[in-house]
């Protein structure tokens, strides 16, 4: 039996505390936001969309990475 691709993708940051959180967009609030639950993420469609979003992110101080992953269907 195959490996099947993921259905879905999404968006995570690691933080300087060691943290995770995945990316969402809140439906009544303009702006990009963090969730520590991953069935909030934001879903992309294509890994190549979601690292074309991810590749937007600058990291800093607390932010120390960006990186694309795959999410289980929901």
């Amino acid at each position: 039996m195959g490996k099947s691709r993921p259905k879905a993708w999404g968006i995570v940051v690691r933080l300087d505390t060691g943290e995770t959180l995945y990316y969402y967009l809140h439906p009544s609030r303009p702006g990009d936001e963090w969730s520590p639950r991953e069935n909030q993420a934001l879903r992309f469609t294509s890994e190549e969309e979601a690292q074309a979003r991810c590749n937007t992110f600058l990291t800093n101080r607390k932010a120390k990475e960006y990186y694309v992953v795959p999410l289980p269907l929901s």
